[in-house]
């Protein structure tokens, strides 16, 4: 049987992060370090901008990048950032800063570090239309390390790599569950 009606395309608003200190970088900000003429972060907008399932993004930075992020933001005619806001003391609260400017309508919610600014247009339309199925979903990839667990600084179990994977983001969510 032919449908006169195309499903609609589930659509989904975005939360950036770029809010972190840099300490793990030893001092480096890598969310403004240049990347082919451009800061970490400006691909990282890019990708969602540039996505059709992505309806409204939202980045949250440090204070002492507000003014610059949303500098970048408009003189790159990212259309679909709606607000650039203040991050929090630790990634949680930086998150909830970001979810609490997302449209009420926004059915799915992404979240994505601002310093992954290689996510491909396939890894975030994948993960949407996932989410849109099942509530939730992320892309990861296999471990390739050994890993193992230990217990008062003693291993214990060395898991089969088969079996690791690790989670990277986009992580999208259904916006209530994530809201709640």
């Amino acid at each position: 049987m032919l449908s006169l009606f195309r499903k609609k395309s589930p659509s989904c608003s975005a939360v950036i992060v770029a809010a972190g200190t840099a300490r793990r970088m030893g001092g480096i900000d890598k969310v403004m370090a240049d990347l082919s003429g451009q800061p970490v972060l400006w691909h990282s907008v890019k990708a969602f901008q540039e996505n059709a399932l992505i309806s409204e993004i939202i980045v949250v930075t440090r204070e002492d990048l507000l003014t610059p992020v949303a500098e970048m933001c408009r003189k790159s005619e990212f259309t679909k950032v709606k607000a650039v806001v203040l991050g929090g003391e630790d990634r949680l609260s930086s998150v909830q800063n970001g979810v609490a400017c997302v449209s009420k309508k926004a059915k799915l919610l992404a979240i994505h570090d601002g310093a992954r600014p290689l996510v491909t247009q396939e890894i975030i339309t994948e993960t949407v239309k996932k989410a849109a199925s099942h509530s939730a979903a992320a892309p990861a990839v296999p471990v390739k390390d050994t890993v193992k667990l230990a217990e008062n600084g003693a291993v214990i179990a060395t898991p089969e790599r088969q079996n690791l994977f690790a989670v990277q983001t986009p992580q999208i969510f259904d916006g209530d569950i994530l809201r709640a």
